[in-house]
């Protein structure tokens, strides 16, 4: 499922393949997609694998823009240097603390664009559909006719209640 980033210079559509390493043999082409994010548990034994990563992966980040990501970084403090142990950029994020998530992401366009610029920015609200003066007025006269139909029946309704007396009854309070 391809994801919109909205930056500076518009909005772009990426097809991103991500990768478990432990689950990287069942990929199928990697020429569908436009980049490839690999990630990776820090908490679990997943980090010892990337030492031993699968060379089509290592292949892969010379064709195309390929991250290595580290998620869980909130829950464990290990003192891992993976930085060093591999071909590909690496990103340290946590998912659940909202934590580094933009970088692997702002690489990978910067790289495919070749632009080291460009930014992220938010999303604009689209423009309100132009009106349409056919479609409109066959809309808002039934609903106009409606509204007016119920308000003169609620005004009846309050002119009574207001000109009703009030009953006499002391046994009520």
């Amino acid at each position: 499922m391809p994801l919109i980033f909205c930056t500076d210079r518009g909005n772009i559509c990426l097809n991103i393949l991500e990768v478990s390493l432990k689950y990287s043999a069942d990929i199928l082409d990697i020429n569908d997609f436009d980049c490839v994010a690999v990630m990776c548990d820090i908490s679990s034994q997943d980090h010892c694998m990337i030492c031993r990563m699968p060379l089509f992966l290592v292949d892969t980040s010379i064709r195309i823009p390929t991250v290595l990501i580290g998620n869980k970084r909130d829950a464990v403090d290990n003192g891992l240097d993976i930085e060093d142990s591999h071909l590909m950029p690496y990103f340290e994020m946590s998912v659940k603390q909202n934590l580094n998530i933009v970088q692997p992401f702002q690489w990978i366009i910067r790289k495919l664009l070749n632009d080291d610029k460009i930014m992220f920015v938010e999303e604009y609200a689209p423009w309100p559909p132009e009106p349409n003066p056919l479609i409109d007025n066959e809309i808002q006269e039934p609903l106009v006719s409606n509204c007016q139909t119920e308000l003169s029946e609620n005004n009846w309704m309050l002119d009574v209640a207001y000109t009703s007396p009030l009953p006499e009854d002391n046994d009520i309070w």
